[in-house]
């Protein structure tokens, strides 16, 4: 839950693992830095550093909608990057459900799992 104000405004979480801090500090930077709603937070690509699942190497996985610059401004930096499917299930599940300060409410689930986004 993040509280402002002494108010919740966002209810949020993902499945565990090694990227769920991850996840979360993404999509909490694009919903509170950034203001996006919740359904484009979730949407964005996102990345994973870290072994996986089906990949045992330390590199830094990002979704392959991200972008060639963003790829080649990694590499260029030092970053081992390879490319993950866009909209790929190893970028996490979250879902996140906004409240406004009138007492209303929008959310959404990520669009990589089975569930379906809602915005009320």
């Amino acid at each position: 839950m993040y509280v402002k104000n002494g108010y919740p405004q966002l209810l949020f979480g993902t499945q565990g693992a090694d990227g769920q801090p991850q996840t979360l500090a993404a999509i909490l930077t694009r919903l509170i830095d950034y203001g996006m709603d919740p359904l484009s937070a979730l949407a964005r690509p996102r990345f994973l550093l870290g072994k996986t699942f089906s990949d045992t190497r330390d590199a830094l996985k990002l979704e392959a909608d991200a972008g060639a610059d963003v790829f080649a401004a990694l590499a260029a930096r030092g970053h081992e990057v390879s490319a993950i499917a866009a909209q790929s299930p190893l970028a996490g599940h979250p879902g996140v459900i906004r409240i406004e300060p009138d007492g209303s409410a929008s959310g959404a689930h990520d669009p990589r799992s089975d569930g379906r986004a809602l915005v009320a």
